[in-house]
């Protein structure tokens, strides 16, 4: 395998930071086993040499100017490299960072998989710091969102930070975590102290400014102890002055000459810093996995972080460390105070074998190797997908150069694509279950005969290549809007009676069968919910003969040049012609997990209540919940979902379960 490691940072000329450290450790790895290894990076000048068996490319660029011009033309000199490199045939996976998007400009060249290690991109990294970054943070927080897009694969290296891009980014991609590697030669041999050390650039989100709030409180009890501070000033702080200053103005003036800022210096010197301090303070407000907890962990020191870091989960596994929450100075006081007055040993062995064990390079390189071959896969399977999709295009007459192809998020049974054109745009849908497609089409010649607009295929009949089912629609982009009630009393007025048996009691039978099964389920609320709809399937009403929507939601009602369209018509279903009302209002009128029964009751006025009673109402509703539930824990317990997940926490299982309570109330 031919590995292209891509960052600016890259020791020693550019020895920035974390990143610079990972990236050394695994390309020379890489290169110890054999892999041809290449790095291409910032420098002061164009260069090129080999470095422990790393074929190093550096690019000239100036390390301290980030205007637009100096970061545009870095990144165009990277896509020149990276284009040669792919045309010689000497690149077959490429591994860049988030952090800056350094491959931007090859990407619409690339031909090769991308694998992007998140470390910490700036959308977050701004949450945290009150920075804006300058007239640059809009583009590079374009280029970054396009890259995680993009890319084959991503992997983080902890799990707090995965879940921080989930919740920021609306990727529809799965995130593997993987701890950073870590390598030592050092000797263990320390000074006996009692001494504080901190490392990291002085800066509002690294915490300093709570630690020295906290450190007002511990060097008032303990008159012998000296804090170390060691990192580079910046004015990152909501003074926009000296973080060193800023720090100085908190902390008792009695207390200054006990508090040594160090400033920026080599790695090996903090190390002999670290030798001569007991306990090392990570109070970061975010952080993701600093290379100095590692160090100081190696080094046998006891640690006390901030909850919101990605390395406390390394941390944790130690008793003898200590979490604090985040952002309390108070907190963290405490914990000082604690840590002092147990007079522990000096050394904290185990945190020495944590990382050894945990940040293993051997291990970890092995893991990340799988990971390249798993992007090398991913990246042959989008390759595969593009050519169906020219395929599909083509059976119906679009002969469109593709430009660009995006999944359309939030979608589970089938594979949704946004396929973009020289000409026009497209949604290309492959369905991976069997679907009544005649349903769908008396459906939608029925809802336009009422006045109904509705999105349906270009293409007369479905579309079959490689045994795969497509179809093709136009892409309409739609404004963001609440659904007025008079479109959605029209639909609860439309029925349409249908001469076939109920399909809906099959689908749900399905989820019930698959659970009841089971026998033993991984959380109890699956066992209420297949228990009420063994009793919920008997009621005659589920066995009308009516032409439902089925998913009435939100996101299927596009609002388009003044107009409703209805879309996505995958959920077609018949049974009693109250099913469409049920998911009109709990998908338009629930709050969360509360519902008004005024607004059930109104709606009910344009029912037929001569047929139907509340009572009616009232059950089909509990009925569809008990649905999504079913199909919600038939997904799960096939591993198909996670129902604790960031997405699918956006429609948690819990509020359905709080909406059948509330129901059966009534």
């Amino acid at each position: 395998m031919k590995i292209c490691l891509v960052h600016e940072e890259y020791p020693l000329e550019t020895n920035f930071g974390g990143i610079a450290t990972y990236q050394k450790i695994l390309a020379e790895y890489f290169a110890s086993c054999g892999y041809k290894v290449i790095v291409i990076t910032r420098g002061s000048s164009d260069s090129e040499y080999f470095e422990n068996g790393v074929h190093v490319y550096r690019i000239k660029a100036d390390n301290d100017n980030n205007s637009k011009v100096s970061l545009k033309v870095f990144r165009k000199k990277v896509a020149d490299l990276l284009f040669n490199l792919q045309n010689n045939n000497e690149i077959d996976i490429i591994e860049t960072p988030d952090w800056g998007a350094n491959t931007i400009y090859f990407e619409k060249q690339r031909k090769v998989p991308l694998m992007i290690r998140l470390h910490t991109p700036l959308k977050i990294w701004l949450q945290y710091n009150n920075n804006d970054f300058g007239k640059e943070r809009d583009l590079v927080l374009k280029w970054e969102n396009k890259m995680l897009k993009s890319a084959d694969l991503l992997l983080s290296c902890s799990s707090l930070l995965k879940k921080k891009i989930d919740e920021n980014y609306s990727l529809n991609k799965k995130i593997y975590v993987l701890n950073n590697p870590f390598n030592y030669c050092s000797s263990l041999e320390c000074e006996y102290s009692n001494n504080i050390i901190f490392v990291g650039s002085l800066e509002e989100r690294k915490g300093v400014i709570i630690l020295a709030k906290a450190l007002n409180i511990l060097l008032a009890k303990y008159s012998e102890l000296l804090v170390y501070i060691i990192g580079k000033d910046t004015t990152r702080n909501s003074k926009n002055i000296s973080t060193k200053e800023y720090m100085l103005s908190i902390i008792d003036k009695k207390m200054h000459n006990r508090v040594i800022f160090v400033g920026q210096i080599d790695r090996d010197k903090i190390v002999e810093y670290m030798r001569k301090s007991k306990l090392a303070v990570f109070p970061s407000l975010f952080d993701n996995f600093p290379y100095a907890v590692l160090e100081a962990m190696y080094l046998e020191k006891y640690i006390i972080c901030s909850d919101n870091m990605g390395v406390s989960e390394l941390v944790n596994q130690n008793k003898y460390n200590c979490l604090f929450k985040s952002g309390s100075f108070e907190d963290l006081a405490d914990k000082f105070l604690s840590f002092y007055d147990k007079r522990l040993p000096f050394a904290n062995v185990n945190n020495r074998v944590i990382v050894e064990k945990e940040c293993n390079v051997d291990f970890i390189g092995k893991k990340t190797l799988s990971f390249y071959q798993l992007a090398i896969e991913n990246f042959q399977k989008r390759e595969l997908v593009t050519q169906n999709i020219e395929r599909v295009l083509h059976s119906i007459g679009i002969n469109d150069d593709i430009k660009k192809i995006e999944d359309v998020s939030g979608n589970l049974a089938n594979d949704v694509k946004k396929v973009k054109t020289s000409n026009n745009n497209y949604i290309v849908k492959k369905y991976n279950y069997n679907y009544d497609f005649d349903l769908c089409n008396i459906l939608y010649d029925f809802y336009e005969k009422n006045g109904f607009y509705v999105i349906r295929p270009i293409n007369k009949n479905p579309i079959i290549i490689n045994n795969d089912v497509y179809n093709v629609f136009y892409y309409k982009k739609h404004t963001v809007f609440k659904c007025n009630d008079n479109f959605l009393i029209k639909l609860i007025k439309c029925h349409s009676p249908i001469n076939h048996e109920s399909t809906l009691i099959k689908k749900c039978d399905k989820y019930y069968n698959f659970l009841k099964k089971m026998g033993k389920y991984k959380i109890p609320e699956e066992e209420k919910i297949v228990l009420l709809y063994s009793r919920l399937r008997e009621n005659k009403l589920l066995f009308d003969n009516y032409l439902n929507h089925g998913d009435l939601s939100k996101s299927n009602i596009l609002f388009y040049n003044g107009n409703y369209y209805l879309i996505d018509f995958d959920e077609v279903t018949i049974t009693t012609e109250l099913y469409d009302f049920a998911n009109i209002v709990i998908k338009h009128k629930a709050q969360n997990d509360r519902l008004k029964k005024e607004d059930v009751k109104r709606l009910y006025c344009y029912v037929n209540s001569e047929k139907y009673t509340i009572q009616d109402i009232y059950f089909i509703i509990i009925f569809y919940l008990a649905k999504i539930l079913l199909e919600k824990f038939y997904l799960y317990e096939n591993n198909s979902i996670d129902l604790y997940s960031s997405e699918q926490k956006k429609d948690f299982f819990v509020k359905y379960l709080n909406l059948i309570d509330q129901i059966r109330e009534w």
